[in-house]
């Protein structure tokens, strides 16, 4: 049985230095296709405002970011998640030591994200 196509993110983009691949989606249903399509289950998205999801490939770390209101809080919010684990993964703890590691990413994170338009 072959895997679900991974359905267009409305952005995504390669993290700089760390590496791994962010998917952002605004549509649950969307979301969740892009989840099967990496291994994930199906999230229960029917009263989330926004999510954040992670897995590993042969290609690397995968961060799917689902974002269903437009409300920006929510998607700083998972973006916050994203950079901790995306820290995390390459061994940075996030901690006062590494504030500055996270706070950088964050931003860059934001960015991309769309946040600064």
């Amino acid at each position: 049985m072959s895997r679900p196509r991974r359905p267009k993110a409305d952005r995504s983009f390669t993290v700089p230095l760390y590496g791994g691949r962010v998917y952002l989606y605004t549509n649950p249903d969307k979301l969740n296709q892009a989840s099967e399509h990496f291994g994930l289950d199906r999230a229960d998205t029917d009263s989330l405002h926004g999510i954040f999801r992670k897995t590993s490939t042969v290609n690397g770390s995968v961060y799917l970011i689902g974002q269903f209101t437009p409300k920006r809080s929510i998607l700083v919010h998972e973006a916050a998640h994203c950079a901790m684990n995306i820290l995390h993964y390459v061994g940075i703890p996030t901690n006062e030591e590494s504030d500055e590691a996270f706070c950088y990413l964050l931003d860059h994170l934001c960015t991309k994200l769309g946040l600064d338009e």
